[in-house]
């Protein structure tokens, strides 16, 4: 995925209407990004792993995994 706000709102354009919300890692630069998908009207958690008990407990991290566990943390 691109690392621009075009570019990340173009790849999700196509699913925008069956997007629930999406969770951004929090990170040095993240803002842009989560200041660009609310004004493009996504619900957006901005999500600060460090502070995330359960997030230190996995067995693995990798891309996948940590956007599986973000995704079921979210909507608790």
């Amino acid at each position: 995925m691109p690392n621009d706000p075009d570019g990340v709102l173009e790849e999700l354009a196509p699913y925008h209407q069956d997007i629930e919300g999406l969770v951004v890692e929090s990170t040095y630069n993240q803002y842009w990004l989560v200041d660009g998908l609310i004004e493009a009207g996504f619900w957006v958690r901005l999500a600060n792993t460090a502070a995330i008990i359960q997030y230190k407990r996995l067995n693995r991290t990798d891309d996948d995994s940590d956007a599986r566990f973000l995704a079921t943390f979210a909507y608790r």
